[in-house]
């Protein structure tokens, strides 16, 4: 029985255990209608902007957040997945949905085939009880006028279902003539409902004069005629169509044909799956699968659109070996085994495969067709001739190694207009007449729990191919990670993840992914009844390697230096490889290209298989490594500059979408201790993961360099990299929570740097010492770092550090109570970032000080805008920090002027963020903000409880700065509780404090996320 019903096919009307449910919100019906039609993964952002187009992003995800509060609270919890970034209503047992419904009943008459003319009882019972669904338009009286692309969707997927309930009444107006007398005036009532739905639509009008004089009534005919003709004429201003007219005198005349129902019935024949021997099947050589065909429905639809469309003779299937173009090209041909195919003449399965030479074509081609070539005409003369006037469909299986031999399909497709050519090939052929489908791995998205991960074609794939070894395998959440690993691993490639499930006879999930991260041998399989072409991922890139020319298989090996993808510029430097050489390996399905974004993309499977040719040449090996970290630590040293500058959206941009190549070089130059190269990474990197908010990755990471490069008396360099590297690694484990050792690690670097005579270097050590200092309420020492390195910025013209030290500044001051001098302080730096540099990272920074000048002041109304200013300024650069600094102080402006509502909203917001970059201590500030939104809203109990989570957590003892106290985050709390503990009844406060004590942050934090 189903618990949850959704009527969205008329006025939109929810059932939840036969009760009907009122939602208090439209958008909250909108996105439940939008959730449940589309039955996606959507993400949170997509939503809002399609919701909420007027609001800012983090506003629009808010409501976003909200309205999935209030469906959790009116259709109870369960029928949502929610996470972090993604909102679906999945699949489930005990919900309904009457467009499914009308949809699924629909498909299954669709797919009951039966003769032209047959009276099928089973096609009308379907049809009958699809159109019963339909009560009205979708969303009937349902639109929101602030939310134009949801009302965009609406009308689309209105015009659509339609359209489908058109073509739904017409076939069963259709079948009910042909009952009979008897069916008629039932015929007669779909008919009008089809008509209804649009009186223009002649074939309508002429269904139903037939239908009228069929039953008897030719008075009712000539009556629809005349109401038709008068319809076109106000509308249109043109007469009924010569069919319409024709039919009328017809009836008029007493010529009309009888009903087909007069006639005896034809019985229906069911056709799935069809007889290979069914004379209304046209004649085929298709091999029988061993196995079913699983995924890729969108691509197999789009390509049985695009092989029904005239002008499209010739498809290539183009892709690497093993991703599954034979599979692919076969289940397309099989669709076409239908009475009515456009091949009547058959369709045709040749595998090129075993033939060597181009010169083998054709006789290969006639026998698939069982022509034989028996004169002494040209065996190519004689084949096209056959084919002259054929109708039929010729699939050509593995065309890349006899390229030579594309002449021959050139000349038949000039010589035979009926047949089409269906290729799978690793390379293109370039002919004029082809249409290329190059096809990647099978798809698979997150994997966060088994019911959702068995809707991903990759899995499900897995799944069937892993029964086939263990006949009791079942996919369990603990077994999810692993699975995911060797996805991700084979990128979805059919025939990898075939080879993978094969070693689940001996290994389980998490060895598998074990094997695998060591290398390709783990691919490979002992199946006899498979090509050996397909017995391993190396022998199907072996094939592959055999095609190539010298200077395509040196190019091949050098670009497995790459990760994760690169750009023609950097391949041309690295590689020495040109447009055209990159292209090549393209049209071998060897590379892929994203002209979008100018960026070309090895499959890790083919990388690693590359890897391993450069491995074997020692030589090329050096020389690509020496050329790939030249080039990324020459842009990152680039990068250095423009990250400081109103270049900063640029360089940000151009790092991330290399990072792991610069990863690599780094990792490179790290194992050479190449300490010059070093420097001319280590700035840009510590900017980007602050910028990204990748704070214990950047501790590991400086931690790394500083304790593999050594400062010794003999090499400056070698002391400057240990320096940065110590004073970053203390930056960041200041953020992390932990600002003594960060000002031990940053002092040690400012130290070692000072004798170096390397001005630079020193200011951002300085800096470095400063954040700890800050987090450390050394207000003094903030005051006196930032001057000092306020000063270097001066003398050596880093306008942007001289600037920074303003902010910091500025945040002492504030914290000092000395809000006069901070204010000219920080009115200077906002000046000048915006004006003068034009960045987004101090320019945030510089609102968010201004904004905190004001409400220490009490200005609430002049601090909201520059919390704006500092939110829209870090949102355009993605600066995670000072993003989720922004939402925690307009929580502070709207708490202040008590808009309680929205000081949550913005909490949670920033909560998110804390959550996201592992900011423990600003995770449990926000905790504490939220503490006082409970009190004001008399929720005092809750309030204890989130206390008693921040009093029981060792970072409490943490300053909060930037906040509306500047005080101890413990001292905050504890004022709080005992404010509390005096307000209510001891038994309500000793069991609220007891429940939070056992309480986890982790699962606090959840709860305010959902």
């Amino acid at each position: 029985m189903f618990r949850l019903k959704l009527y969205f096919l008329g006025t939109p009307r929810l059932e939840l255990d036969g009760e009907t449910v009122s939602l208090s919100h439209h958008k909250a019906l909108a996105l439940l209608a939008y959730l449940a039609v589309t039955r996606q993964r959507h993400s949170r952002q997509v939503l809002a902007a399609l919701l909420w187009p007027d609001y800012d992003p983090a506003a629009a995800r808010g409501e976003v957040r909200r309205m999935l509060w209030v469906l959790n609270k009116s259709l109870g919890s369960g029928w949502l997945e929610v996470d972090r970034e993604t909102v679906m209503l999945p699949p489930q047992p005990r919900l309904w949905l009457d467009v499914d419904q009308f949809r699924d009943v629909l498909a299954v008459s669709q797919q009951h085939h039966h003769p032209a003319g047959a009276a099928c009882s089973a096609c009308v019972q379907a049809l009958t009880e699809a159109v019963a669904q339909v009560q009205g338009d979708f969303l009937a009286g349902f639109t929101l006028s602030d939310s134009p692309e949801f009302d965009t969707w609406q009308s689309f997927e209105a015009d659509s279902l339609r359209r489908e309930l058109a073509g739904a009444l017409e076939r069963l107006v259709q079948l009910l003539s042909q009952r009979g007398q008897a069916s008629l005036a039932e015929a007669i009532t779909y008919a009008r409902r089809w008509l209804a739905l649009d009186p223009l639509h002649e074939p309508a009008q002429r269904q139903l004069m037939r239908l009228y004089a069929w039953a008897g009534q030719p008075a009712a005919a000539v009556q629809q005629y005349q109401a038709c003709a008068q319809l076109l004429r106000q509308e249109l201003n043109v007469s009924p169509a010569p069919e319409t007219t024709a039919l009328i005198e017809a009836i008029k005349a007493n010529r009309l044909a009888p009903a087909p129902g007069d006639a005896p019935p034809k019985a229906a024949v069911e056709s799935h799956p069809p007889r290979p021997d069914s004379p209304n099947i046209p004649p085929h050589n298709l091999p029988l699968q061993a196995t079913p065909f699983i995924g890729r429905e969108e691509t197999l639809a789009a390509l049985q659109q695009h092989l029904t469309t005239p002008e499209v003779r010739l498809i290539t299937i183009l892709g690497p070996g093993g991703i599954g173009k034979t599979r692919l090209a076969l289940a397309l041909a099989e669709r076409q085994l239908q009475p009515a195919t456009t091949f009547s003449d058959g369709i045709y399965f040749i595998s090129l495969a075993p033939i060597s030479s181009a010169d083998s074509i054709v006789q290969t081609i006639a026998e698939g067709l069982a022509f034989p070539l028996a004169s002494a005409q040209e065996p190519a003369v004689q084949l096209l001739t056959y084919l002259r006037h054929k109708r039929l469909l010729l699939v050509l299986d593995n065309f890349e190694h006899l390229l030579a031999g594309i002449g021959i399909v050139n000349q038949l497709l000039q010589a035979a207009a009926g047949v089409k050519v269906l290729v799978t090939s690793r390379e293109r052929l370039n002919l004029s007449y082809e249409n290329l489908w190059p096809i990647s791995g099978l798809n698979f998205s997150q994997l966060t729990d088994v019911s959702t991960a068995l809707a991903d074609e990759a899995v499900r794939l897995f799944v069937q191919r892993a029964r086939g070894v263990r006949p009791d395998f079942d996919l369990h959440p603990t077994d999810l990670p692993y699975l995911e690993r060797i996805l991700q691993g084979v990128w979805g490639m059919p025939l990898a993840i075939e080879l993978a499930a094969a070693w689940l006879n001996v290994l389980s999930l998490a060895g598998i992914a074990a094997e695998l991260d060591r290398g390709l041998d783990l691919l490979e399989g002992e199946l006899r009844d498979v090509p050996d072409r397909h017995r391993s991922m190396r022998l199907v890139f072996d094939h592959s390697w055999e095609q190539l020319n010298a200077s395509e298989q040196a190019l091949f090996k050098k670009i497995s230096i790459f990760r994760g993808g690169f750009t023609r510029e950097a391949a041309g430097q690295i590689t020495g490889a040109s447009l055209r050489d990159l292209a090549g390996l393209v049209n071998k399905s060897l590379l892929a290209s994203h002209p979008n974004t100018g960026r070309y993309e090895l499959h890790e499977l083919l990388r690693q298989y590359a890897e391993d040719k450069l491995d074997a040449d020692p030589t090329a090996k050096f020389m690509a490594q020496q050329s790939h970290a030249v080039y990324y630590a020459t842009l990152m040293q680039r990068c250095w500059v423009d990250l400081r500058s109103a270049r900063q959206l640029a360089a940000v941009a151009a790092i991330e979408q290399d990072i792991e190549n610069i990863r690599s070089a780094w990792r490179y130059r790290l194992a050479e201790r190449n300490s010059t190269e070093l420097l001319n990474f280590i700035d840009s990197f510590a900017m980007i993961y602050d910028i990204r908010g990748w704070h214990q990755a950047a501790v590991s990471l400086f931690q790394e360099a500083a304790g593999q490069v050594h400062p010794t008396v003999a090499d400056d360099t070698a002391t400057l990299i240990h320096a940065k590297a110590l004073g970053y690694e203390g930056y960041f484990t200041g953020i992390n929570g932990n600002p003594e050792r960060g000002s031990a690690l940053s002092a040690k670097a400012v130290t070692l740097i000072q004798p170096l005579n390397q001005p630079e270097a020193l200011l951002y050590a300085l800096y470095n010492l400063a954040l700890s200092s800050l987090y450390s309420n050394d207000f003094d020492q903030v005051i006196e770092l930032a001057q000092a390195w306020g000063q270097i910025g001066q003398e050596i013209g880093d306008r942007w550090g001289e600037t920074v030290a303003l902010n910091f500044t500025a945040v002492a001051l504030i914290s000092q109570h000395r809000l006069a001098e901070a204010r000219e302080k920080i009115d200077r730096a906002l000046q000048i970032f915006s004006q003068e540099i034009g960045e987004y990272f101090g320019l945030s920074w510089a609102a968010l000080v201004r904004g905190r000048v004001a409400l220490r002041e009490g200005a609430y109304l002049e601090a909201k805008p520059l919390y704006d200013r500092s939110l829209k300024a870090a949102q355009v650069l993605n600066y995670r920090r000072t993003i989720q600094q922004s939402y925690d102080n307009l929580g502070d402006v709207a708490f202040n002027l008590g808009e309680l509502e929205q000081a949550e909203r913005y909490f949670r917001l920033s909560l998110e963020i804390s959550e996201e970059t592992g900011q423990t201590r600003e995770m449990l500030g926000t905790l504490c903000d939220l503490a006082q939104v409970r009190v004001a809203q008399e929720k005092k109990a809750e309030a204890v409880q989130l206390l008693a989570v921040v009093l029981h957590h060792p970072l409490n003892n943490l300053p909060l700065f930037l906040r509306t106290e500047e005080t101890i985050l413990r001292e905050a709390a504890e004022r709080l509780r005992s404010s509390l503990k005096t307000d209510l009844k001891p038994e309500v406060f000793q069991a609220a404090w007891s429940r939070g004590q056992t309480l986890q942050l982790e699962d606090v934090v959840a709860s305010f996320l959902r």
